[in-house]
């Protein structure tokens, strides 16, 4: 830890009394007794008595009469057997709080009571709000820690104030020494926030507890709406990183009750690009709709894709409302969305017109959706293979059924053309290669690579077989395709290989009918087994050639004939 760092650490506030109970009132509350001596102890409180010394309350005496509260006993296929027993609770006549009464004589040593919580305290101090990240425990072990307050270790600091943010923490454990510090001054593209020290557990939901959160609004940031925010599921930290920077912004979504726009930056790293803009002062730019109608969304899932399509849409011919917006969000999914949105703003199409031509055109029991989604590939198509969109046309076919087809079918030659030239420019290496490895013929049969994958589809297609799905995994070297065969033309038997090893043959309809080349349904492993052991220790000497690059067979071999492929 350099000086500076330690200073930092310094300088953060300690614990106050009042926190101090507040991190007690995060475990279960306890009132031991041992009734023999009237004797109680109080974990929520810390009170310890003996009852019958002095003036009691007829509380205090209840306590001495109220049933043990034993542990839940649950079986896996029955539940919890003493339900009714485990639940009873009682009040502690101290303090008001709701307690497990616990008979010491039926306890034992106490070490399945033994519980730990993560509060993270926050704290206004000297102009800047700090939060302090906490292992707290409590053990009931011994009768002297039965009324004492939780063990506690600081775990990390954070400093939040305008135009930065500041942590440092623990390594890998609270005994591994201060070991990681950020400071950030401005935002980042990715997932810069700081993040609380408890990402490797969370089992409390957030993976922590917040305490004394009525010291942000004693903060800068007391109208930002942070309690309302952590209440839809943002992460404390994350939040109030983001609320250095972004005060204004925060405190727009939160007041309007855009609660998803910002859990989405926080949570999973989404600004929602083309929403909001962060980065904008005034509020009509930042997110493009007043503040009435963003309290529309409020209770929309989809606040971002609303928001997107309308800011997509305004300005141009398609401009529509907030309302249109809003239906036609419903309607369709976000990928969807996005695509027909960028093609109305592109062709000057509005809403209602997509929506009046598009149940124009439904059939029987198709949705809006379904229809939506054939329109969305047909307009794909039809820009893929130049049609003029900006005619009429074109654009709202009269059958769009038909013409989806038509057009679809056209596009998926023009893509296969573009395919087969780039596939054959980037997989030519590779069956050089194979080539050179595996390519084999002897006494007429011919180990053969395939040119590409229309060569393995249509392999698949012949035989009846699966191998067409591994076509583009073996393009892309994940697998390894052979083909076996008496002359090159006609598909016989198929090969996957790995390295010098056979991972499996088959042949026509992976020989679960006859065919004339295999009628008894053979395993094509021992249909061939002579001709593949030749290979196979042709392969493991190291695929060795002579000048004319035909096999030059193992030793054992040489008195056999040889036919070049």
């Amino acid at each position: 830890m350099t000086e500076q760092e330690r200073r930092f650490v310094d300088s953060a506030p300690r614990l106050t009394e009042q926190n101090v109970k507040e991190i007690n009132a995060l475990f279960q509350s306890y009132i031991f007794r041992r009734r023999k001596d009237r004797e109680i102890w109080t974990t929520c409180c810390g009170v310890h008595k003996v009852i019958g010394k002095n003036k009691e309350t007829d509380a205090e005496y209840e306590i001495l009469h109220a049933l043990h509260t034993p542990e839940p006993i649950v079986r896996y296929w029955s539940g919890c057997i003493n339900k009714e027993e485990s639940s009873r609770r009682v009040t502690c006549p101290y303090c008001g709080a709701e307690a497990k009464l616990k008979e010491l004589g039926r306890t034992g040593n106490r070490d399945n009571l033994w519980s730990y919580r993560r509060p993270v305290v926050l704290r206004q101090w000297r102009g800047k709000l700090w939060a302090m990240a906490y292992d707290a425990v409590k053990s009931y072990k011994s009768e002297a820690w039965l009324d004492d307050r939780p063990d506690y270790k600081l775990l990390a600091v954070y400093c939040f104030e305008p135009g930065k943010a500041q942590s440092y923490g623990h390594g890998c454990g609270i005994d591994s020494g201060w070991a990681y510090g950020k400071v950030i001054t401005a935002p980042g593209k990715k997932r810069w926030m700081l993040n609380a020290p408890y990402h490797q557990s969370t089992e409390y939901g957030t993976g922590y507890d917040i305490c004394a959160m009525d010291e942000i609004s004693k903060s800068i940031f007391r109208y930002c709406g942070i309690d309302k925010l952590v209440h839809a599921g943002c992460d404390l930290i994350r939040l109030l990183t983001l609320c250095c920077f972004y005060p204004k912004q925060v405190e727009f979504l939160a007041k309007t009750g855009l609660y998803n726009i910002v859990s989405d930056y926080t949570e999973r790293g989404v600004k929602s690009g083309g929403a909001v803009k962060w980065n904008a002062e005034d509020p009509r730019e930042f997110l493009a709709v007043k503040p009435k109608e963003a309290m529309q969304l409020a209770r929309r899932t989809d606040q971002a894709d609303i928001l997107r399509t309308y800011r997509k849409l305004k300005g141009t011919k398609s401009e529509a409302t907030l309302k249109e917006c809003m239906e036609f969000c419903d309607e369709f999914d976000t990928r969807t969305q996005r695509t027909v949105c960028a093609k109305m703003s592109k062709y000057g199409m509005t809403i209602g017109k997509l929506m009046r031509y598009l149940n124009g055109h439904r059939q029987g029991k198709q949705t809006v959706y379904q229809i939506g989604e054939i329109y969305k590939d047909y307009l794909i198509a039809a820009e893929g293979i130049g049609l003029n969109l900006r005619n009429d046309v074109f654009l709202m076919p009269k059958e769009l059924n038909r013409k989806h087809d038509e057009v679809t079918a056209a596009y998926a030659y023009v893509i296969s053309q573009r395919r087969s030239a780039a596939e054959a420019e980037k997989y030519e290496p590779r069956r050089k290669n194979l080539e050179k490895k595996y390519k084999f013929s002897f006494e007429g049969l011919n180990i053969c690579v395939p040119f590409g994958s229309e060569a393995i589809v249509q392999e698949g297609k012949l035989l009846h077989h699966c191998v067409g799905g591994y076509a583009e995994r073996h393009i892309n070297g994940a697998v390894t395709i052979l083909f076996l065969r008496r002359n090159e033309k006609m598909p016989m038997v198929t090969i996957e290989m790995r390295g010098n090893t056979i991972v499996q043959i088959h042949g026509w309809d992976d020989e679960r009918t006859a065919c004339p080349e295999n009628p008894k349904r053979t395993p094509c492993k021992e249909l061939y087994a002579d001709f593949l052991a030749v290979w196979l220790d042709w392969l493991k000497t190291g695929s060795k050639r002579d000048k004319k690059g035909n096999p030059t067979l193992p030793k054992k071999y040489l008195h056999q004939e040889v036919k070049t492929a």
